[in-house]
């Protein structure tokens, strides 16, 4: 009903119904062909999904849960939501909290003094929803909110899970981790966070460690809005995110794309690499030194991987989700180090890059922009920034458009050949040799059947190689 009120296109239908709404739901798929789920076991909550000319339709049908629709709003979660049209009178608006007049104000307020006790996931939805809607937050609403924290414990993990990631996805990610800090939700969910505020850090960092986060975070956000999302291309008119627009405009599409589409769940990679500038540095505390005037962070994205790893678990992500975000902590200092050197990156590295990041790599790009943007903030000298600029470009180019070549050869010869051809047993040097032999093929040394088996022949004739065998 918001989204029809504010004239956007709906793709979200949520119907209350007298009766099982298990069934009801079970029945529309069956007659839609469309997929169905319990949603919510416990509130006889189903979900329907179809898919219509290529568009995606959710359909939630929900048990109306009092002794009158009406009452059914009273007790929804804010008075923007608690509003209805009857399907036998469709023209008539339902809306006994005066639900339509707060949207028309962008106000959230709760629809009655327990919503938050009811249900505490709340407190993070009225979050997304305000920054959703560019709408505020009434101050005793938000002082509902603080109070309800410590209640959140009730509420399963996926839940808040599921919350979180959806502002992830959705604009003005910053803001929002600003404002679940500001109610105590933020460090809450993730207590690791507390450790990185007022850490120290040396120049060229102009921020603790903190705020160079959030700096990253909103400079991600930046980014991606010129080179994904076209109503923002107006960011693009600063210098710096200007010259990234036109370096790497080239792969808008493909990064669409890649960014936009889930591994395994509908959690959109974008969320998770925002996930993922979230902890880039969580493990800075933990590895703090100093050598007189200097602060060093050493082996901190090994450390990071560790943690980033340890909350992606306790948020029950997906395994593949795990792999993901854990790849782009491990490797985000390495475009600066590919950077720094005076000559390009050799086709040996950016392989060695894609071998050990796989698709993440292009997350690693974009996250390694934003530090460094974040790192030096106005100071940033274009130089710098130009130099990895070129790096990205030249590895989104080589994933998108030399993947076959340079990044994942076909196949000449397999393991069950080299061990006929070599007379050699299954074992870990197999593996070593065909490793080997990938990577001649992605560098251009090795081009076809026979050069490949010479290259087996030479590396079998290396007697370290059988190190590990003998």
């Amino acid at each position: 009903m918001r989204d029809l009120l504010l004239r956007r296109e709906v793709h979200d239908l949520d119907f209350s119904i007298i009766g099982n709404a298990r069934i009801a739901g079970k029945r529309l798929a069956d007659q839609m062909g469309g997929g169905f789920f319990l949603l919510d076991d416990e509130r006889n909550t189903a979900r329907v999904l179809l898919s219509s000319g290529g568009e995606k339709i959710t359909i939630d049908i929900a048990e109306i849960r009092a002794d009158s629709l009406e009452n059914d709003l009273r007790g929804r979660d804010f008075t923007i939501n608690a509003m209805c049209l009857d399907l036998d009178a469709p023209t008539n608006l339902i809306d006994p909290l005066k639900g339509a007049l707060d949207l028309k104000e962008k106000i959230i307020r709760t629809c009655s003094e327990t919503s938050f006790e009811s249900d505490p996931v709340r407190v993070l939805r009225a979050v997304r929803m305000a920054l959703s809607l560019n709408a505020r937050i009434l101050p005793e609403t938000l002082s509902k909110m603080r109070q309800a924290v410590p209640s959140l414990h009730r509420s399963a993990m996926e839940r808040h899970r599921d919350e979180f990631f959806r502002m992830l996805a959705a604009p003005r990610v910053r803001s929002a981790l600003s404002l679940l800090d500001s109610i105590g939700v933020l460090t809450f969910l993730f207590p690791e966070i507390t450790a990185l505020k007022d850490t120290p850090q040396s120049e060229p960092h102009i921020m603790d460690v903190w705020g160079h986060t959030l700096a990253a975070v909103e400079a991600l956000e930046t980014l991606l809005g010129i080179l994904l999302d076209d109503h923002r291309a107006e960011q693009a008119e600063n210098l710096v995110f200007g010259s990234a627009k036109i370096k790497l405009l080239a792969y808008k599409q493909q990064l669409r794309e890649t960014l936009n589409t889930p591994l395994v769940s509908d959690r959109p990679k974008r969320a998770l690499l925002m996930f993922a500038a979230l902890f880039h540095d969580a493990a800075k505390p933990h590895t703090l030194s100093r050598t007189d005037d200097r602060i060093h962070f050493f082996e901190h994205e090994s450390r990071g991987l560790e943690i980033v790893g340890e909350v992606a678990r306790r948020l029950t992500l997906g395994q593949a989700e795990i792999d993901y975000i854990s790849k782009i902590v491990k490797n985000h200092m390495r475009i600066h180090t590919l950077a720094s050197n005076e000559a390009p990156p050799s086709r040996r590295a950016v392989y060695r890059f894609f071998r050990d990041t796989g698709e993440a790599g292009v997350g690693v790009c974009l996250l390694s922009l934003a530090d460094t943007r974040a790192t030096y903030g106005i100071h940033l000298p274009m130089t710098v920034w130009e130099a990895e600029l070129e790096i990205c470009r030249l590895l989104l180019d080589t994933w998108y458009e030399n993947y076959e070549e340079r990044v994942n050869p076909i196949t000449l010869i397999n393991g069950r050949d080299v061990m006929e051809i070599f007379k050699l047993e299954p074992g870990p040097l197999i593996g070593k040799i065909l490793s080997a032999l990938h990577e001649a093929q992605a560098v251009g040394t090795v081009a076809d059947r026979e050069a490949a088996i010479s290259f087996v022949r030479a590396y079998l004739a290396e007697p370290g190689n059988w190190d590990e065998e003998v």
